[in-house]
């Protein structure tokens, strides 16, 4: 009973690693360190919103149709 114990969180262990080790090779491949221009707080005033309207209001005399 002990030794399955023991096998049981050798397999977690060993398991979680693998996981862990596609991961990293996924990242080495598909993954970059270059910052994204959506990341730059001063651009967000490039971009042309629009108006924004909120989800919902807390009002109690909202005349929205």
């Amino acid at each position: 009973d002990q030794e399955q114990k023991i096998f049981a969180w050798q397999l977690i262990f060993f398991a979680t690693a693998v996981f862990y080790l596609i991961e990293v090779l996924a990242y080495w491949i598909f993954g970059t360190a270059i910052e994204q221009p959506w990341n730059n707080s001063n651009s967000y005033e490039e971009f042309n919103i629009g108006q924004v309207v909120p989800l919902s209001s807390d009002e109690k005399n909202d005349k929205t149709p």
